[in-house]
């Protein structure tokens, strides 16, 4: 075969590994075992369960082993071998329950008047949160168990009636200099946010670590330990505690000690809590080389079922670390990811993890700066200094919290909240393109300001059955007034089931993005792995434009979560 052919090839295989799917399966209901448990169960095939595994030994004529193979002959023994268990979790897999249809609209004007539509209608701000609340899904926790296992049980499980997702149990990671308020000066927390009496209030942050924050890290008035201090006083979550607390001083921190504990995190109900638990942020993350995990399942299935809006560390690359690929559960559908930035200054990326799971999704949807200085804190478990992604992480979500005390309508839409991170990034990060060469344009390509994220946006969203929202060519199709030679952007996002993600290692419903303006489509964002999609584009016409958000697959299972943002760079 010459070159030209050998070129062609490879073209035709990867066009066809990346082409567009047409058709997405429904969800068959059936076992799955993640990689690392046919991993197990293979080996354990090699050997069964009451087989022997024979040894060769010198040994002399009583019996001993014999020191030297002098005049003597190597005999045979059998060692019984015992029966190996694995650690793992065990979750069910099943169809998602179809929720009520809902849709809202929210525009705030140039001097600061908010205005709400729910429904198409337009409604009192007051009306709009009070039929939002009594509608409110019940909460929903994954039903999952721990348990160690042997290979035949595990088969007796993945043979069984009821369908699961089987995967192991995995260690988490722990992620691990600019003063913290040169970093809100760039950020604008400072002259913004908390200017403008946006600190958090009204939002409950939760956050899990291995340990306990020392009260140098919050103000007792807003935080709440939910268990007990098993672990200690430790430097990690009291750097975590710390970024929170002073980027969102008014948000309640629910902490944890026990991060990675899947279990507790998939019991919490949001609303038990007062103020109700609205954020999570995650420093922590399992490595599977980019397969979909068990903790990947249950992060999708929780904020699927009870629209918590959770951000998860990308994981840090040490010096040593050719696993690039973004940690579990950042890499789920679902959740934010978090990469992290060095410093106001050269605006690099540094130490995230950037390569894309096995399911192609793109990550990390978000970036932000990672090295803090507190200045003055000289305690036993911490100096003050903080880096990597475990940084960058409570800090976006602590800056989003911010964000909810200012824009309530973002409550329990982390669709809404996506969209809006992924239209909103201004600061260039300066390495992008080359850092992150999974992602070309459509990666985490800049650094939000708050001012880029609270102001200068309009939300929509659609809430309602598989069957709900679309019309007959399945496009949800409106217009939105522009001026011209204005710079926009405009992103959707969508949830799918950790059902469907772990049986499919992908997204349940395919939808395309297209803008047009007199007749002529200007901008669209058509990938095929994403729950998500952003166009960029500047007008040269003031006409409205038109824009079309068609779902070209689906394979009619999921209920339709699905998140508009428009933000102009004036």
């Amino acid at each position: 075969m010459n070159g030209n052919k050998i070129t062609l090839a490879l073209l035709l295989l990867a066009a066809s590994l990346f082409a567009k799917p047409t058709y997405l399966p429904p969800l068959e209901l059936k076992s799955v075992a993640s990689d690392d448990v046919r991993t197990f169960l293979e080996e354990e095939q090699k050997y069964p369960v009451n087989s022997a595994i024979k040894k060769k030994v010198a040994r002399d004529v009583l019996g001993r082993i014999k020191q030297t193979a002098e005049n003597v002959k190597d005999e045979a023994y059998y060692v019984m071998r015992h029966q190996k268990t694995l650690d793992v979790y065990v979750s069910p897999i099943s169809k998602s329950r179809e929720i009520k249809f809902i849709s809202g609209r929210y525009e705030v004007s140039k001097n600061g008047e908010k205005f709400y539509w729910l429904d198409d209608a337009r409604i009192s701000e007051e009306a709009y949160f009070d039929n939002i609340v009594k509608r409110r899904e019940n909460f929903v926790p994954e039903e999952l168990y721990r348990a160690s296992l042997t290979a035949s049980e595990i088969e007796a499980l993945l043979e069984g009636a009821e369908p699961v997702f089987i995967d192991i149990v995995r260690k988490p990671i722990r992620d691990s200099y600019t003063n913290y308020s040169v970093i809100f000066s760039y950020s604008e927390i400072s002259s913004h946010a908390h200017s403008n009496s946006y600190k958090g209030q009204g939002v409950g942050i939760y956050f899990d670590e291995d340990g306990c924050s020392d009260p140098v890290g919050y103000n007792s008035s807003y935080y709440q330990l939910l268990n007990t201090c098993t672990n200690g006083i430790q430097m990690h979550p009291t750097a975590v505690a710390k970024i929170l607390s002073e980027t969102a001083p008014m948000a309640m921190l629910y902490a944890h000690d026990g991060g990675g504990d899947v279990s507790y995190f998939n019991g919490l109900d949001m609303d038990s809590y007062n103020p109700s638990i609205e954020i999570s942020s995650h420093s922590w993350h399992y490595s599977s080389n980019g397969s979909y995990t068990s903790t990947a399942k249950i992060f999708d299935n929780y904020i699927y079922n009870n629209r918590l809006i959770t951000f998860a560390s990308a994981g840090n690359i040490k010096a040593t670390d050719t696993a690039t690929r973004v940690g579990s559960p950042a890499l789920a559908f679902n959740t934010i990811a978090v990469g992290a930035v060095d410093d106001p200054y050269s605006n690099n990326y540094e130490y995230s993890k950037w390569r894309n799971p096995v399911a192609h999704n793109q990550k990390p949807e978000a970036a932000n700066y990672a090295e803090f200085y507190f200045p003055g804190i000289n305690v036993s478990v911490w100096t003050g200094y903080v880096a990597g992604t475990s940084a960058s992480t409570p800090y976006t979500a602590a800056m989003y919290a911010d964000v909810l005390s200012q824009h309530s309508f973002l409550k329990r839409h982390p669709e809404l909240v996506k969209a809006l991170i992924l239209s909103s990034e201004k600061i260039p990060i300066a390495n992008a393109t080359t850092y992150d060469s999974d992602n070309g344009t459509k990666a985490a390509k800049g650094i939000s300001t708050y001012s880029s994220v609270a102001w200068n946006h309009r939300f929509r969203y659609w809430n309602g059955s598989n069957s709900c929202c679309f019309d007959n060519n399945d496009k949800i199709t409106f217009t939105e007034s522009v001026s011209s030679g204005v710079h926009y952007r405009i992103a959707i996002a969508w949830l799918t089931s950790g059902d469907y993600a772990a049986t499919y290692h992908s997204v349940s419903q395919d939808i395309d993005l297209r803008i047009k303006q007199n007749g002529v489509t200007i901008a669209s964002s058509t990938s095929a792995n994403n729950p998500f999609e952003i166009v960029d584009f500047t007008t040269t016409s003031g006409s409205d434009l038109t824009i079309e958000i068609e779902r070209c697959a689906n394979s009619g299972d999921d209920n339709v979560i699905l998140g508009y943002s428009l933000w102009n760079d004036l």
